[in-house]
């Protein structure tokens, strides 16, 4: 099915990485003006389809949440649009789950809007392999959009880092340095660092004028914004650079031992990003800042 709102539009998908700057940037692409971005920054739908290994279970994830933001829609509540509207928008996703043209049918109607870009950022979409890239590219391209990708990346170990806190809080459990010593052995964490499996990825499916890097590093600059507003085709609008978004737990204090494991872990994917991407690649990477641990 083609829907007619979409053809001419460009559309931002961001794809990762996990904690490395993607809900600012989200926050920024809502609040500029040229953007109608998805109310639910985080859509997992094409992980959950194409990574089902790794990702089926957020379409069951967004099922209960749907339940539970029902069971709350009572009394005075019923009448609240903002709850109306969160319920509304989690219908639409859940939908996605069981109609291939729901996704493109809710971005359909977020382009009535008469707003030249669409988007929605999901990290997760990094897990995604060369064949499944190709398929997006396919299914944006009957329906007349203009894809940009965006991934943003982030010091390997400090990424890992910023993910087991976030999830050992969730969790109720320390985030130490052991749960990091584990964390460098579970797929989970690790593949989700491997910044070298993605970008390859991508580039076997996209143009490379259609492929915006960045680094979580040097992203909160006004050079870095401007960067990624051209590669969008927008004018730069004001970034607030001072301010952080779910910037997240303090990570565990490692020592440099656990860092040399670290960097044992990702040593091919800071070896394959200084080979790409030569002095871009923020200096900090790699370094055990003592000061910090």
């Amino acid at each position: 099915m083609i829907f007619a709102n979409l053809t001419g539009k460009t559309f931002v998908l961001g794809v990762g990485a996990q904690k490395a700057g993607t809900t600012w940037l989200y926050e920024y692409l809502r609040r500029h003006g040229a953007f109608a971005m998805s109310p639910i920054k985080e859509l997992h739908y094409f992980d959950q389809k194409l990574r089902p290994d790794l990702c089926a279970a957020f379409g069951g994830a967004f099922e209960a949440m749907l339940r539970n933001a029902q069971a709350g829609l009572q009394g005075a509540s019923a009448n609240d649009p903002a709850k109306r509207e969160e319920l509304a928008h989690l219908v639409d996703r859940v939908r996605m789950n069981h109609d291939e043209s729901a996704y493109f049918d809710y971005f359909d109607r977020l382009a009535a809007s008469g707003r030249s870009h669409l988007g929605e950022i999901t990290p997760s979409y990094s897990l995604i392999r060369a064949d499944g890239f190709r398929r997006i590219r396919e299914l944006f391209d009957e329906q007349g959009l203009t894809l940009k990708i965006v991934f943003l990346m982030r010091d390997p170990i400090d990424r890992l880092l910023s993910q087991l806190a976030m999830e050992q809080r969730e969790n109720g459990r320390p985030a130490d340095a052991r749960a990091y010593r584990a964390a460098l052995f579970s797929a989970h964490f690790t593949d989700r660092s491997r910044y070298d499996r993605t970008i390859e990825s991508l580039h076997a499916a996209f143009e490379p004028g259609d492929i915006h890097v960045g680094f979580y590093e040097t992203l909160f600059d006004e050079r870095a914004i401007d960067a990624i507003c051209h590669f969008l085709g927008v004018e730069t609008r004001p970034a607030d650079c001072d301010r952080r978004v779910n910037a997240g737990d303090a990570a565990p204090t490692i020592g440099r031992d656990e860092h040399a494991m670290g960097l044992d872990c990702f040593r091919e994917v800071y070896e394959y990003c200084r080979d790409r991407f030569g002095t871009q690649v923020p200096a900090s990477w790699g370094k055990f800042a003592e000061t910090e641990r």
